[in-house]
């Protein structure tokens, strides 16, 4: 006579529990490599947005100190304009009293001594006006150069600046995204299902949050390059003008 098993309602149950504990597991531990998986992801989008705001700074830097070697030579230009300037006032001095003496000379050698000074003073100072007037010309130019290159530096800054809101959106959701996977490891170890639900909640702001920061960053205005098509003529002479 074969044995009839009888089903104990008590052992169902526990084994009903088992397998639904079983499944929560795998379910939570599912979820936590999912969240740790796109906080990997989104830390990586946050570094490289800090890395391209150094990148902007640094840049601005560098153009900081290639705008001062301009305008030290900028400067060094209108020491030189000066010099050649009051040179020429020298020699239209010394020529207002060449012709004094020709004025009040009656002797036509000395006019004629005199005169040649007229006429040498003449040429010197039409040479000198020439280099002045080119030097003054040259500093113009510097100084206009670094002016126009002090509108990059505010382009870098500002780019900077800029990336900084996203950079700080991704951030902001990071610390979220960890508290729901630290939330879903205690709901493994305690059984208690709600809190896989906080956790999930607190997963799902730090991934919007984080996701619209890099939204946020992708959409941003290249104001660098921008700069660069708005001044095609600016080039690598202007920036190693003071090397």
């Amino acid at each position: 006579m074969a044995e009839i098993e009888i089903e104990n309602p008590a052992d169902a149950a526990i084994e009903e529990k088992a397998e639904a504990g079983d499944n929560l597991t795998i379910r939570i531990a599912i979820t936590t490599v999912i969240l740790a998986i796109v906080a990997v992801v989104f830390s990586h989008f946050g570094e490289e947005m800090g890395g391209d705001a150094d990148d902007h700074k640094s840049a601005a830097l560098l153009l900081n100190g290639k705008i001062a070697g301009i305008k030290n030579d900028a400067a060094e230009a209108r020491t030189k304009a000066a010099n050649q300037w009051a040179y020429f006032q020298s020699k239209s001095t010394k020529q207002s009293l060449a012709e004094n003496v020709i004025a009040l000379a009656s002797d036509p050698a000395v006019k004629a001594k005199y005169q040649a000074k007229v006429d040498r003073y003449e040429k010197e100072k039409s040479e000198i006006k020439a280099a002045a007037e080119t030097l003054d010309k040259k500093a113009d130019e510097l100084n206009a150069q670094a002016s126009l290159l002090a509108t990059k530096v505010t382009a870098h800054v500002e780019q900077a600046e800029d990336i900084k809101g996203p950079e700080d959106q991704i951030k902001l959701g990071m610390p979220l995204m960890q508290i729901g996977i630290a939330l879903a490891s205690i709901t493994a170890l305690t059984r208690v299902r709600w809190m896989l639900g906080v956790a999930l909640i607190f997963a799902i702001i730090g991934v919007g949050l984080s996701a619209y920061g890099i939204y946020l960053g992708k959409h941003l205005p290249d104001k660098t390059a921008q700069w660069d098509a708005a001044h095609p003529s600016v080039g690598e002479t202007a920036l190693h003008a003071s090397e």
